[in-house]
Formats: C-alpha cells, structure tokens, sequence
C-alpha cells in the first residue's frame, strides 16, 4: 500500500483547516481546542514540505553547477583540438602565431556576409595592426585595429579588402571583395580575383597570396580559395573569376595572428 506523500497530506489538512474555518465563524469559543489541534498538525507539515522544497532546490543548483562544469571542459576540450588543428595546419608552417578565438562578427547589412571580425587578443598580447590572420584552411584576412585586449580584422570578403595573388601556376592578379566593373556581382560571401600582368584563368586554379614587401601584412603562399566561375572575355577590361574562400566564415572560431 502506498503511503501518502507530503503534498497528500497538506491537502487533507488545508480542507480540514477550511472546515474549521466556516465552523469558527459560527461559535469561536467551541473551536478553541480544535485550533490548537489543527496547529500541532498543520506546523510540521508546513515544516516538511518547506525542508522538501529546500532540498528541491538545493539539488537543481548542483546540479545545473554540474552541467556548467561538463560544458566548460567539452569547450575546453574542442578549443584545444581546434588550437591543435591550426597550429598542424599548412597554412601556420613557417610562421609563428598567436592563437585566438573569435568573439564578434560585423556584417554587410544587404549580403550578410561577414566583412569583419573581433578576436580576444589585443596589444597587451603583442598585436599589431597588418598581421595576416589565418586559420587552419587558409587566409582570414589582416589584423586593422588593435585595442589592449581585442584587435578587428578585416576579412578577405570585404569590400576594402585588396590581396596581392598568385593564381595557379604564376598568373598574377589582386583578390578583392567586390566584383570588378562591368562585370556581374559574384554570390555572397566569393570573392574576385583580376589579373594585372596577363595571362589566362581557368576554374580550379588555386589562389594564394603573392606575397607583401617584408611579408607584411601577407606572407607568401596563403591559401586564399579557389576559381569557381571565370568571368566572359573582354577587350576593355582584364581578365578575371570569382573566386570560393577556402574558410568558412559561418564556422570560424579559433584563429591565428601571424606575429612573424
């Protein structure tokens, strides 16, 4: 047979209580014992069930403690992989870099395209503006506002962006974020590259970074994306193609300045 619970009980008592209640109203003087009754009954149960709901409480605290802790270590535990990726990656050989992580993201209010990125390193860390910042596929674009404790980057996809490129076996172009003139707008989120000492494009070539004077801010040999669409021939214009990034700005998290 099962036992009442606690809240059974309170139920039974506050009907009692209620019953007590309208009977008082008519004869209070042939109640008195009765409330006293009623008190010794009712005053553990009130106890009982405040303790219950203490322990209630107590438990989900611990246990939501728990959980922050489990979430903390996964975070720690993918942050470290992530780290791991870059540092093994092709595009951090060679180069000393500073890991971060990325904490805000700015984009174009018509495309949505990301142009911009806040990192949680900053001048205190030893950063400074024109760095490249890669991250374990390729190039993310250049280091251009430093604060103590955060830097901005602008990324490769925005409009302002302009990279000195190396196309396929040598063809050499600037990669920017908007179409050239005369030429239709490239999908969100690809890039343009043209060609400024001729030669020809094809779809597949890989493009990567020429190269900066001093490897400021780019260092040769980034991987920027590839040729995904060439654009139609013209005489009054240079060549040119739509290029993919070889990141993924939807999925960038942990990233690398390049301090050398």
């Amino acid at each position: 047979m099962r036992r009442p619970s606690a809240k059974a009980w309170v139920g039974v008592a506050a009907a009692a209580t209620l019953a007590v209640a309208v009977v008082d109203q008519a004869s209070p003087h042939l109640l008195a014992p009765v409330r006293e009754v009623a008190a010794d009954v009712w005053s553990p149960l009130q106890r009982a069930v405040g303790s219950t709901d203490e322990r209630v409480r107590t438990l989900t605290a611990e246990r939501d403690a728990a959980d922050r802790r489990l979430a903390d270590a996964q975070q720690l535990q993918s942050d470290r992989a992530a780290v791991e990726k870059l540092l093994g990656s092709s595009a951090a050989a060679g180069h000393t870099l500073r890991a971060a992580q990325v904490i805000a993201f700015e984009t174009n209010p018509k495309t949505a395209v990301v142009q911009r990125i806040t990192l949680d390193v900053g001048s205190d860390d030893g950063i400074h503006s024109d760095r490249a910042v890669i991250s374990a596929d390729g190039l993310v674009g250049r280091v251009s506002a430093v604060a103590k404790t955060s830097c901005e980057v602008t990324v490769v996809t925005d409009p302002s962006s302009v990279v000195a490129a190396r196309v396929g076996s040598g063809v050499l172009g600037t990669v920017t974020g908007k179409s050239p003139t005369g030429v239709a707008a490239h999908a969100p989120g690809d890039v343009s590259v043209v060609v400024v000492a001729g030669g020809g494009l094809a779809r597949g070539d890989r493009v990567s970074t020429l190269g900066s004077l001093g490897g400021t801010p780019y260092p040769p040999g980034l991987v920027i994306g590839t040729v995904v669409n060439v654009d139609p021939h013209s005489d009054t214009r240079p060549a040119s193609a739509t290029v993919r990034p070889a990141i993924d700005l939807s999925r960038l998290d942990v990233v690398g300045v390049l301090t050398s």
